[in-house]
């Protein structure tokens, strides 16, 4: 596993806030801040999968992996009534 230290530098408000959060999970604010890093990671790596495989750059297989069987037919499924929408508009 790779490791990185970045330094985070809150306003007053966003101190307070995470402090807060610590409290009432009974966790030190460094761990709060670690896990929402971490999740804000994923959750960008999710939307960059999804962006990729809606443009056809992220293989369905890898779109799979990343986003599961569910949010890709989700996706799937959206492109197929765009593309119908498209194709309707223009017939008229």
């Amino acid at each position: 596993m790779n490791a990185i230290s970045l330094e985070l530098k809150l306003s007053a408000d966003q101190y307070d806030w995470l402090n807060a959060v610590a409290r009432s999970r009974q966790q030190p604010p460094a761990e709060v801040a670690r896990t929402a890093v971490m999740e804000w990671l994923e959750l960008l790596r999710r939307q960059n999968a999804e962006r990729a495989f809606i443009d056809g750059a992220l293989p369905y297989p890898q779109a799979v992996e990343i986003l599961g069987p569910e949010r890709v037919a989700e996706i799937e499924y959206a492109r197929q009534a765009l593309l119908q929408d498209i194709t309707r508009g223009l017939s008229l």
